[in-house]
């Protein structure tokens, strides 16, 4: 009797095995190759036209240095012995996907992934609003009133 129960559990298990398993390995595959995109932290990215190893995918020339916020970037780069006006920089974000986004692009990417929340009814000041600084590079030249991410939203 108990060859005959365990013979059929095993069955049972093998059967379940068979049918479930190709599902639950195609779902981790699928979150392996197309995982959400969310904000992991504060980024600069330095463009000094060099090449280096270990940068985001999307960074094919100059360095980003990563932080909890924005200063200490910068903070990490003057301890280094970078000069801060030696090469082109841009504020932004690192994702989780290995990507350095700018504030802009960083807002919609946490936006969705519901790391902030947005009012709808209000309208959305960029970062130039909110800080009263002026970046350099890209969103220094940019006059346009859009939503930019910055890291007090997030943490």
């Amino acid at each position: 009797m108990q060859v005959a129960s365990f013979c059929f559990i095993s069955l049972l298990i093998g059967i379940l095995i068979g049918v479930y398993l190709p599902a639950f390995v195609s779902i981790f595959h699928n979150a392996q190759e197309n995982p959400e995109e969310y904000i992991l932290c504060s980024a600069i990215y330095f463009k000094d036209g060099k090449t280096y190893v270990h940068q985001p995918k999307n960074v094919q020339s100059g360095f980003v240095i990563c932080g909890r916020r924005h200063h200490n970037c910068y903070q990490v780069m003057s301890l280094t012995g970078i000069d801060r006006l030696a090469s082109v920089t841009v504020q932004g974000f690192l994702t989780n996907t290995d990507r350095f986004v700018t504030r802009k692009e960083a807002f919609y990417i946490a936006k969705d992934a519901k790391q902030i929340y947005v009012d709808e009814s209000k309208p959305i000041r960029d970062f130039k609003q909110q800080t009263g600084l002026i970046t350099l590079g890209e969103l220094a030249s940019d006059n346009t009133t859009t939503a930019s991410l910055i890291s007090e939203d997030l943490w």
